[in-house]
C-alpha cells in the first residue's frame, strides 16, 4: 500500500502534466455536455 507522501507525489505530477490536464478539461466539458453528473449518476442507478 501507498503512504499518503506518494499518493501526493502522484498526483501532483498528474496534475502538472499539461496533455493531462487537457483531456481532464475535455472529458469535463463532454459529461457537461451531455446533461451533467447527476444525470450520470440517474442513468447508472436507474432513475431515468
Amino acid at each position: 500500500m501507498a503512504d499518503p507522501a506518494d499518493l501526493r507525489a502522484v498526483v501532483d505530477r498528474v496534475a502538472a502534466d499539461p496533455l493531462i490536464r487537457h483531456r481532464v478539461d475535455r472529458m469535463r466539458d463532454a459529461v457537461h455536455a451531455a446533461g451533467g453528473v447527476g444525470l450520470a449518476a440517474d442513468l447508472v442507478v436507474g432513475r431515468r
